[in-house]
Protein backbone atom coordinates (compact mmCIF):
# COMPACT_ATOMS: atom_id res chain seq x y z
CA UNK A 1 0.00 0.00 0.00
CA UNK A 2 1.22 3.61 -0.66
CA UNK A 3 1.52 5.86 2.23
CA UNK A 4 -0.15 9.26 1.57
CA UNK A 5 3.12 11.28 -0.08
CA UNK A 6 3.62 8.84 -2.65
CA UNK A 7 0.18 8.14 -3.71
CA UNK A 8 -0.57 12.12 -4.24
CA UNK A 9 3.12 11.91 -6.25
CA UNK A 10 1.49 8.86 -8.43
CA UNK A 11 -1.66 11.06 -8.45
CA UNK A 12 0.07 13.81 -9.68
CA UNK A 13 2.51 12.00 -12.22
CA UNK A 14 -0.56 10.11 -13.36
CA UNK A 15 -2.40 13.26 -13.77
CA UNK A 16 0.41 14.81 -16.03
CA UNK A 17 1.03 11.84 -18.07
CA UNK A 18 -2.49 12.11 -19.30
CA UNK A 19 -2.54 15.72 -20.06
CA UNK A 20 0.67 15.15 -22.19
CA UNK A 21 -0.41 12.61 -23.78
CA UNK A 22 -4.30 14.31 -24.55
CA UNK A 23 -2.03 17.59 -25.87
CA UNK A 24 0.22 14.88 -28.21
CA UNK A 25 -3.18 13.59 -29.50
CA UNK A 26 -5.27 16.51 -29.79
CA UNK A 27 -2.15 18.85 -31.33
CA UNK A 28 -0.95 16.37 -33.27
CA UNK A 29 0.09 17.79 -37.23
CA UNK A 30 -2.21 19.32 -39.27
CA UNK A 31 -2.53 18.21 -42.59
CA UNK A 32 -0.60 20.61 -43.81
CA UNK A 33 2.91 21.07 -41.09
CA UNK A 34 4.21 18.12 -39.05
CA UNK A 35 3.91 19.90 -35.25
CA UNK A 36 7.26 19.34 -33.13
CA UNK A 37 7.31 19.22 -29.76
CA UNK A 38 10.18 20.73 -27.14
CA UNK A 39 10.29 18.37 -24.29
CA UNK A 40 12.13 19.27 -21.17
CA UNK A 41 11.31 16.41 -18.84
CA UNK A 42 12.22 17.17 -15.08
CA UNK A 43 11.90 14.92 -11.79
CA UNK A 44 12.71 12.76 -9.26
CA UNK A 45 13.80 8.91 -9.34
CA UNK A 46 10.13 7.97 -10.57
CA UNK A 47 11.18 10.05 -13.88
CA UNK A 48 14.71 9.38 -14.08
CA UNK A 49 14.12 5.21 -13.67
CA UNK A 50 16.35 5.16 -11.07
CA UNK A 51 17.66 1.33 -10.73
CA UNK A 52 15.28 0.21 -13.58
CA UNK A 53 18.25 -1.19 -16.22
CA UNK A 54 22.40 -1.47 -15.84
CA UNK A 55 24.57 1.45 -16.30
CA UNK A 56 22.97 5.07 -16.19
CA UNK A 57 23.21 7.45 -19.23
CA UNK A 58 25.32 10.77 -18.44
CA UNK A 59 23.77 12.99 -21.91
CA UNK A 60 21.77 15.39 -19.35
CA UNK A 61 22.61 15.07 -16.27
CA UNK A 62 25.63 13.63 -14.03
CA UNK A 63 25.89 9.68 -13.36
CA UNK A 64 24.72 10.20 -9.74
CA UNK A 65 21.16 11.07 -11.04
CA UNK A 66 21.09 7.56 -12.48
CA UNK A 67 19.01 8.12 -15.30
CA UNK A 68 17.90 5.01 -16.90
CA UNK A 69 18.31 4.94 -20.64
CA UNK A 70 14.92 3.62 -20.77
CA UNK A 71 13.13 5.58 -18.50
CA UNK A 72 9.44 7.35 -19.75
CA UNK A 73 11.05 10.60 -20.79
CA UNK A 74 13.13 8.70 -23.39
CA UNK A 75 10.19 6.57 -24.25
CA UNK A 76 8.22 9.51 -25.33
CA UNK A 77 10.82 10.96 -27.18
CA UNK A 78 11.49 7.88 -29.19
CA UNK A 79 7.79 8.10 -30.02
CA UNK A 80 7.70 11.83 -31.18
CA UNK A 81 10.76 10.95 -32.87
CA UNK A 82 9.53 8.18 -35.11
CA UNK A 83 6.47 10.28 -35.59
CA UNK A 84 8.94 13.37 -36.68
CA UNK A 85 7.61 15.60 -34.03
CA UNK A 86 10.69 15.92 -31.84
CA UNK A 87 12.12 19.58 -31.56
CA UNK A 88 14.48 20.03 -28.29
CA UNK A 89 14.92 17.10 -25.73
CA UNK A 90 16.60 17.88 -22.15
CA UNK A 91 16.12 15.16 -19.38
CA UNK A 92 17.00 17.04 -15.96
CA UNK A 93 15.82 14.03 -14.08
CA UNK A 94 17.53 12.79 -10.97
CA UNK A 95 17.04 10.46 -8.45
CA UNK A 96 16.21 11.62 -5.04
CA UNK A 97 15.32 15.38 -6.77
CA UNK A 98 12.64 17.09 -4.34
CA UNK A 99 10.85 20.18 -5.67
CA UNK A 100 13.77 22.30 -4.03
CA UNK A 101 15.91 21.09 -6.53
CA UNK A 102 13.96 22.93 -9.46
CA UNK A 103 15.66 26.04 -8.36
CA UNK A 104 18.47 24.76 -6.52
CA UNK A 105 21.34 22.52 -7.50
CA UNK A 106 20.81 18.92 -6.11
CA UNK A 107 23.77 17.24 -4.88
CA UNK A 108 24.50 13.99 -5.88
CA UNK A 109 26.67 11.08 -4.54
CA UNK A 110 28.39 11.35 -8.12
CA UNK A 111 28.27 14.95 -9.25
CA UNK A 112 25.79 18.25 -8.46
CA UNK A 113 22.62 18.55 -10.67
CA UNK A 114 21.96 21.43 -12.00
CA UNK A 115 18.61 23.33 -10.99
CA UNK A 116 16.40 21.33 -13.21
CA UNK A 117 14.16 24.68 -14.25
CA UNK A 118 17.37 26.22 -15.25
CA UNK A 119 17.39 23.78 -18.66
CA UNK A 120 14.38 26.08 -20.02
CA UNK A 121 15.83 28.42 -22.43
CA UNK A 122 14.74 31.05 -24.60
CA UNK A 123 14.16 28.35 -27.40
CA UNK A 124 12.36 25.91 -24.89
CA UNK A 125 9.69 27.93 -23.13
CA UNK A 126 6.78 26.48 -21.08
CA UNK A 127 4.05 27.27 -23.59
CA UNK A 128 5.98 24.51 -26.01
CA UNK A 129 6.96 22.03 -23.26
CA UNK A 130 6.01 19.28 -21.41
CA UNK A 131 7.63 18.58 -18.37
CA UNK A 132 7.08 15.80 -15.31
CA UNK A 133 6.66 16.39 -12.09
CA UNK A 134 9.18 15.36 -8.66
CA UNK A 135 8.13 15.06 -4.90
CA UNK A 136 7.21 17.63 -2.45
CA UNK A 137 10.38 18.19 -0.21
Amino acid sequence: MLGPTRARTLASLVAIIAAMSAQIMIAGPSAGAARTYNYVALGDSYTAATGYDRGSDTTFAPLGCFQSRTNYPRQLVGFLRRQHQLGTFVDASCGGATTAHATKAQRTPIGINRPQLSRITKEINWSRSASAATTRG
